[in-house]
């Protein structure tokens, strides 16, 4: 499986996500980015939304796994504002991704 097949199923997400934050940026990481993805393989991707200052942690993942329930393959995804981002050391998942994702904006998907 490769990038080109999680497009559709990254665009109807964000389409979900979109009725309840604005989406600034989405960044795809693991193993759909690295070429070794399976069948059961999910899509990890940081959503960056600056509508996540006011929210907490648990109120994110509800909003994303909301916007993900019934989209295959699963999308997992975790919520940040574009300072946290910015602010990730380089030792964090967030970090990690921010430097070698690939990133997109929203109207690309």
């Amino acid at each position: 499986m490769d990038l080109d097949q999680v497009k559709q199923p990254l665009s109807r997400f964000v389409e979900k996500a979109s009725q309840s934050i604005k989406v600034d940026e989405v960044i795809i990481f693991g193993s759909y980015l690295e070429g070794n993805a399976t069948e059961e393989s999910d899509i990890d991707v940081f959503i960056i939304s600056n509508d996540f200052q006011k929210m907490t942690f648990e109120n994110r993942l509800k909003v994303l796994d909301t916007a993900a329930d019934g989209i295959r393959p699963v999308v997992q995804a975790w919520g940040h504002t574009s300072e946290e981002l910015k602010s990730a050391s380089h030792l964090t998942l967030l970090g990690y991704a921010r430097d070698n994702g690939l990133h997109y904006h929203p109207s690309v998907l």
